[in-house]
């Protein structure tokens, strides 16, 4: 019996995990098998994920926050202060671009 990965790949279930699957305690013991292959392929990145957030807030208040407090800690505003970028904008451009850079402004603006 093989489980197949998110990425498309095949993982053999071991031959203790594949036998049995003719009655209901055996189905269901090799779907908890498959079940927790499925779980355990992405634990390196779910720890990547934990390590930096970890970085950016403290694990111990991670109990204390609601998840959109600690969605605009990580992401931070939604908003961006149009006017501000354009005081600070730099476009290098052949003076050619003046059409673009007011449709880019325009359509930023919209948003």
């Amino acid at each position: 019996m093989e489980v197949s990965l998110s990425d498309g790949r095949k993982v053999l279930l071991s031959s203790e995990e594949a036998t049995g699957c003719s009655t209901a305690a055996g189905r269901t013991a090799m779907a908890r098998a498959a079940f927790r292959i499925r779980l355990e392929e992405s634990r390196e990145q779910v720890s990547a994920i934990r390590r930096g957030l970890h970085e950016i807030v403290q694990p111990c208040s991670l109990l204390l926050l609601h998840w959109s407090e600690l969605e605009s800690m990580v992401t931070g505003q939604a908003e961006v202060d149009l006017e501000l970028l354009r005081e600070h904008a730099i476009f290098r451009t052949d003076g050619d671009a003046k059409e673009v850079v007011e449709d880019l402004w325009r359509v930023l603006g919209g948003f």
